[in-house]
């Protein structure tokens, strides 16, 4: 029994040791909270929201700048905002670091610290902070105004692919927006038209319906979305006509 006690340890042992000699996987960026930094982090997040086809986080910030210091204090480092930040690609740029570093700022038209902007590349930017006139607002209030932020960038990518006529693409884009954000009746109205135009040209009741309901929560939101009634009407008119004609049919 001893002996086989001292074989079994030897052999728990080797095995313990190979596991510590396994080189462990690097981790993603989105699976840690550190920030890419300076022109050359901004190339970085730059070519993998390219690849990705997903929004990025750019702050602003110097050194001397005492809003700067208490957005990262009181607000980047603390949750309910850090666990938000920390699910999307980040870079922080130093307009003092460098040349790069000041063109880079130049480009965005930064006039003051921290600017900070929620964009897909090549897409307008959506410029937020949690410091206002009347008062800084709360660490919750803040990480709302992210979701809205990137949910408006998602719906802004999708409204692009909507406009090409891709609305399997744009669907895709608005579904995330919801996703983040699901009372984002902007992105509710996206997936709706999405699903309506879907349905229409492969005349398929079930999708026309999924669009309808998207529709309707847009409208719920905001019972003042003209545009969201409108087409609401619109597909509520279509699926009677395509309900009638299966009916014809079936005589």
């Amino acid at each position: 029994m001893k002996a086989w006690n001292g074989t079994k340890a030897l052999l728990l042992l080797g095995l313990f040791a190979a596991l510590l000699c396994r080189p462990m996987p690097a981790p993603a960026a989105s699976d840690t909270y550190d920030w890419f930094e300076g022109a050359s982090g901004y190339e970085e997040v730059l070519a993998i929201a390219k690849a990705g086809d997903r929004p990025f986080l750019l702050l602003f910030a110097v050194d001397w700048c005492g809003y700067c210091k208490r957005l990262k204090k009181d607000y980047l480092n603390v949750s309910p905002v850090e666990d938000v930040v920390a699910e999307h690609l980040r870079v922080e740029v130093n307009p003092e670091d460098g040349d790069a570093e000041r063109k880079l700022a130049n480009a965005y038209g930064v006039k003051g610290y921290p600017t900070f902007f929620v964009l897909y590349p090549g897409q307008d930017t959506y410029r937020l902070g949690p410091f206002r006139q009347s008062g800084a607002v709360t660490t919750a209030e803040f990480a709302e105004e992210i979701k809205t932020a990137v949910a408006w960038s998602h719906a802004k990518r999708g409204a692009a692919f909507w406009k090409a006529r891709d609305y399997r693409a744009s669907l895709s884009f608005f579904e995330r927006a919801v996703k983040i954000q699901p009372d984002y009746e902007w992105g509710h109205y996206g997936q709706g038209l999405s699903w309506v135009r879907i349905g229409a040209a492969e005349k398929d009741v079930e999708l026309l319906r999924r669009g309808e309901a998207s529709l309707q929560k847009a409208v719920g939101m905001k019972p003042d979305h003209a545009e969201a009634k409108q087409e609401l009407e619109a597909v509520r008119k279509l699926i009677a006509s395509q309900g009638a004609a299966e009916g014809g049919g079936g005589r």
